[in-house]
């Protein structure tokens, strides 16, 4: 018994393991994204990473990260973008929307929601995308939203997973404010384990696709 404790391959060992993973992914992640430009390159450096990491596949962590970083900076510029003026743009909505009364401010306020949703949906999938697979941000972007309507029960459980933090934030700042440095610390990386658990079942599926339509 305590000879299978200290193999490396145990159940304990390999648990432990992959949680320090996720540790250093999130936390390569929220250093990276620090500059703001850089978001959508460590974003899908990110996944890049985790998708290997959910398929158990061995290999150097914060090389594969910064290879991945280093050279898709340039192509990640329109995700950053986008990202930046989605999240600005619901912001100012909310913000003005929240200042009015009227009942068409409240019909607005239903459709900022659902724009949000969408929004949040879409960019859950373009991201992985783009670290998955070479095409353009407007071909990522419509495969996206072609995954995101044709695979409702994931889209909703993956919508969930990357809404946390701001369902929690809106429901109980002072709760949240206390788990903060533990989010910051493994929250994201966390949320991306489980995202990327979702989205390797679909992108082997479109893989063994694309590989029967070549032969």
């Amino acid at each position: 018994m305590s000879g299978n404790f200290f193999r490396a391959d145990n159940p304990y060992n390999s648990f432990m393991s992959k949680v320090f993973d996720i540790i250093l992914i999130n936390l390569l992640w929220t250093v990276c994204c620090i500059p703001v430009i850089t978001i959508g390159a460590s974003t899908a450096a990110m996944y890049s990473v985790m998708l290997r990491l959910v398929r158990d596949e061995e290999g150097p962590i914060i090389q594969s990260f910064f290879d991945f970083f280093r050279k898709n900076f340039v192509k990640s510029i329109p995700y950053t973008v986008i990202m930046v003026l989605f999240t600005l743009v619901m912001i100012l909505d909310m913000h003005i929307l929240g200042q009015q009364s009227s009942d068409m401010a409240s019909v607005m306020y239903g459709v900022t929601i659902a724009l949000m949703v969408t929004g949040i949906i879409v960019l859950s999938y373009a991201l992985p995308l783009f670290a998955r697979f070479e095409n353009p941000p407007a071909v990522q972007f419509s495969n996206a939203w072609r995954l995101a309507v044709t695979h409702i029960p994931q889209s909703l459980i993956i919508l969930v997973i990357n809404s946390v933090p701001i369902i929690w934030l809106l429901v109980s700042p002072s709760t949240f404010a206390l788990i903060f440095w533990v989010w910051l610390l493994c929250g994201t990386g966390t949320a991306t384990y489980f995202d990327s658990r979702i989205l390797i079942v679909m992108f082997d599926r479109i893989t063994r696709r694309s590989d029967t339509e070549s032969e």
